[in-house]
């Protein structure tokens, strides 16, 4: 059973720390009276930065959906999708490279290229070194959409993003969410 003295939360920064500071790893924190794993200490500026980074990055991402279908018709998804075929070479990806490069949502991805391929943005075309593999390739639909699409997601992505930084705070920005990236990149 959890106690106070077991885990000690501090309602201001919403952060759990439990003794010593440590490293990695369940065996470094050790188990409570329940045998549950002891969480690991989390400072409360980390944790608030990271309910900050969480709560701003939701909101940003409902609201850039919600415009771009207004002013679109078009799924945020399908437009990553459309942004990193565009960026390829040859405006193509084998199928799990794309699910490497997208950026929201990789779950569901092979029904979201079903849909789009109904719809004339990409097409499916096997892979000639390899049978087992799938490109997935940017019609010229779906470069068009990507283009008639593109202002008003980075009017969005200004507005309720770029705006709000000036460019250092951008550039330091920028540099802390490539640190946190790179250590976790699964390349």
């Amino acid at each position: 059973m959890n106690t106070q003295q077991d885990i000690a939360i501090d309602p201001a920064a919403r952060s759990v720390s439990d003794g010593p500071v440590a490293t990695r790893g369940e065996a470094a924190w050790g188990r409570d009276a329940d045998g549950i794993p002891k969480p690991p200490p989390v400072a409360p500026a980390q944790l608030a930065a990271w309910r900050a980074f969480l709560e701003a990055h939701a909101r940003t991402i409902d609201v850039l959906s919600r415009e771009l279908r207004e002013a679109e018709d078009l799924p945020l998804t399908w437009y990553d999708v459309l942004v990193q075929l565009n960026e390829a070479d040859e405006r193509r990806l084998r199928m799990q490279e794309l699910a490497n490069a997208v950026l929201l949502s990789k779950s569901g991805l092979t029904r979201l290229i079903d849909r789009m391929e109904r719809d004339g943005l990409v097409r499916r075309e096997a892979c000639p070194s390899d049978r087992r593999g799938t490109f997935a390739e940017l019609t010229a639909a779906g470069h068009r959409r990507l283009r008639e699409a593109a202002p008003a997601h980075l009017r969005g992505v200004n507005e309720h993003f770029a705006e709000l930084f000036d460019e250092e705070e951008a550039a330091t920005l920028e540099r802390l969410l490539r640190r946190v990236g790179a250590a976790h990149r699964q390349d």
